[in-house]
């Protein structure tokens, strides 16, 4: 497990190489929101072999324009349908959102 303490300004995908470097090599999936859906990302998870299960945007282009793993991706959800797609990955329902309350408990993301 790797993550990063930010204030609300980096954008997630910045964020993506850095807290996935770390572990890379020793990781074969990833999970992530729609913030992680990117080309580059993609494609750094493609390059390590890593599976990557990232709920893309609705309207994602099925062309590969710079990623073919993506548009793969994007036309298997358009063949079997999203929920469908989150069945068979496994896309857990999670709170993706690290809170620190004031009493500085952290209390880490929860799958249900």
């Amino acid at each position: 497990m790797s993550l990063s303490i930010t204030d609300e300004h980096p954008h997630d995908t910045a964020e993506f190489r850095k807290i996935l470097s770390p572990i890379a090599s020793k990781s074969k999936i990833v999970y992530g929101d729609g913030a992680y859906d990117s080309r580059s990302n993609f494609n750094f998870l493609h390059s390590g072999g890593i599976d990557a299960v990232i709920l893309l945007r609705e309207n994602s282009s099925t062309l590969s324009r710079g990623s073919p793993y993506r548009a793969k991706i994007v036309r298997r959800i358009r063949n079997i349908g999203r929920d469908q797609w989150k069945r068979e990955v496994n896309y857990p329902k999670c709170k993706w959102q690290l809170n620190i309350p004031k009493n500085g408990k952290i209390k880490f993301p929860t799958c249900i």
